[in-house]
This record gives structure tokens, sequence and C-alpha cells, in this order.
């Protein structure tokens, strides 16, 4: 993912928090890694085979 992509997320309010240092906007790994685990789709294959047995 190119990096402007990632401000351009979180000016519409759908990526990461972002910290103001200065001019720039910096990143938490944490917060970064919270987005994405939010972006991660829950797996019904697991679900359907719990079911069938």
């Amino acid at each position: 993912m190119h990096a402007q992509a990632i401000y351009d997320l979180r000016t519409d309010g759908r990526g990461p928090s972002g910290i103001r240092v200065g001019r720039e906007i910096r990143y938490r790994v944490s917060d970064v890694v919270h987005w994405l685990d939010g972006l991660h789709e829950p797996d019904f294959s697991l679900t359907v085979r719990e079911v069938q047995r």
C-alpha cells in the first residue's frame, strides 16, 4: 500500500489514528496493528465446519 493511501484513509476517517509531529503525521505501530485487525474478515469456513459436525 502506498503511504499516501494511508494518509488519505486517515483523512476520510477510515485509516489508523495518527499523531501530528510538526507538519507531519506519524503512526504508532500498535495503532496500525489495531486498525489492520479491524479490517480482518472473519473466517466463516471454521463456523461452517463446526456446524456440520
